[in-house]
């Protein structure tokens, strides 16, 4: 069973496409764009999502359920699940973070 797993996670890995530089990009500013994500366009004036692998940003912009629990889940992994003593607290000490995140991310990128 091991193994079959480690030959299909190897047929997939392999199977990936190349990385590409995209260059003379702009950065597009967007409502949800956020520290770890965020949208570009190239010189050809094509658009694109680009995500930051191994960069998290706590969520700020929550607008739905699977959004809390991505926020939830976030604010137990960077160990402030309890921050300020209630849950409110710590949600809104979350999102001030996560907003400063993507707000530096924005400046570094424009």
């Amino acid at each position: 069973m091991r193994l079959l797993l480690v030959l299909a996670l190897a047929a997939v890995s392999s199977a990936a496409e190349p990385l590409i530089t995209l260059e003379n990009c702009r950065y597009i500013q967007t409502e949800w764009g956020d520290g770890d994500s965020f949208r570009v366009q190239t010189a050809d004036g094509s658009e694109h999502t680009v995500r930051l692998y191994g960069v998290d940003c706590i969520e700020w912009h929550v607008s739905d359920d699977s959004d809390a629990r991505r926020l939830r889940a976030q604010r137990r992994y960077f160990g402030i699940a309890e921050f300020g003593g209630s849950p409110q607290s710590s949600i809104e000490t979350a999102k001030k973070y996560g907003a400063i995140a993507g707000r530096r991310t924005a400046e570094l990128l424009a």
